[in-house]
């Protein structure tokens, strides 16, 4: 079966050795854009999860972010079963984690469907 555009981008990914800090940066700030999703929870903060069928682009993201922000994301890994290989892995980085501080040091923000910041709201991770 040939793998599709997107999991051939995130394959030719993982293999690039990126040692500069600007490309992580870049890299994981897109991440965040295209496959991130914020939910602001009142009195506690902000809740991201980042969502991907690609194993080793996930513990890439998870690297990317250990080294960048000194910050260990949860890991779910949730199997389908309906579809015999099909997984997906599921970063989570909570308010004790330092969702707050990986936004910052990206220079990322949350915007709602309304496009403003919002309690008890999902919103969608932008630069």
């Amino acid at each position: 079966m040939a793998l599709s555009f997107s999991s051939t981008v995130k394959n030719e990914l993982c293999r690039l050795e990126n040692l500069d800090k600007c490309c992580l940066l870049s890299e994981l700030a897109a991440t965040l854009c295209l496959n991130g999703i914020a939910a602001i929870i009142p009195d506690i903060g902000l809740n991201i999860r980042i969502t991907t069928e690609n194993a080793a682009f996930a513990r890439r993201i998870y690297s990317n972010i250990k080294k960048l922000c000194e910050i260990n994301p949860e890991v779910t890994i949730r199997k389908s079963k309906k579809l015999r290989k099909h997984a997906s892995y599921i970063l989570y980085i909570t308010p004790s984690i330092g969702s707050e501080h990986l936004l910052n040091q990206l220079g990322l923000t949350v915007r709602t469907a309304c496009g403003e910041k919002s309690t008890e709201e999902a919103g969608k991770i932008q630069t």
